[in-house]
């Protein structure tokens, strides 16, 4: 099999459907070289708060994520309001495979009432680690 590179500029308004379709194919893909508004990059890449949420719980859990350079506005023609994060993404080793858009829609049901506590230890979405609720949202 053929492993490809993915390297993209994703479009804001599509960049979800975008991710989704090609995360869900992940055994096609050796890597991805990635640049979006840093907004979003710092969406996917929280830890924990308001800006968690499943597409963050997914691309970590699915890869390893390495932020490369911020690119300001001025890199571009016709320059745009916002800055820019190029990053690259390999997937880890040995991770289980996911059905990525029906697990996306499980952690968007999850995460749809912040306070509502998922957990024993009455912990809530945006406090539990990414494979605690890959596992949550993936259990039967």
């Amino acid at each position: 099999n053929k492993l490809y590179t993915v390297v993209s500029a994703l479009p804001y308004s599509i960049y979800k459907d975008i991710c989704i379709g090609l995360w869900g194919n992940l055994d096609s893909f050796r890597q991805f070289f990635l640049i979006i508004q840093s907004d979003v990059f710092a969406k996917l890449t929280a830890q924990s708060g308001k800006h968690y949420g499943p597409l963050s719980v997914i691309v970590q859990y699915l890869f390893e994520i390495t932020k490369l350079i911020e690119l300001p506005p001025n890199a571009f023609y016709p320059q745009p309001s916002i800055y820019s994060t190029f990053f690259h993404l390999k997937p880890k080793p040995n991770q289980k495979q996911l059905n990525v858009r029906q697990t996306y829609d499980r952690l968007k049901f999850l995460f749809s009432s912040r306070r509502k506590c998922l957990s024993k230890d009455g912990r809530r979405a945006e406090e539990l680690k990414p494979l605690e609720l890959i596992e949550f949202a993936c259990s039967p």
